[in-house]
């Protein structure tokens, strides 16, 4: 069975999500798999789509 996936191949608005079917992840040694039945974007994955959020900007305060 395939994995369904929204995928986010560039910057942009909501158009730039695409649903995506993808191979079913293998599990590393000494992992299992997990499956999911439903799942969400988060707030923050949608500012990244294109409102300038950097993604790998650190916290100002270290101990966060």
């Amino acid at each position: 069975m395939a994995l369904k996936a929204v995928a986010m191949n560039q910057t942009g608005d909501v158009g730039v999500l695409a649903h995506v079917d993808q191979p079913d992840p293998l599990p590393a040694p000494g992992m299992v798999p997990v499956h999911i039945a439903f799942a969400g974007v988060n707030f923050m994955d949608i500012g990244a789509s294109g409102h300038g959020i950097d993604r790998n900007a650190q916290s100002e305060d270290p101990g966060r």
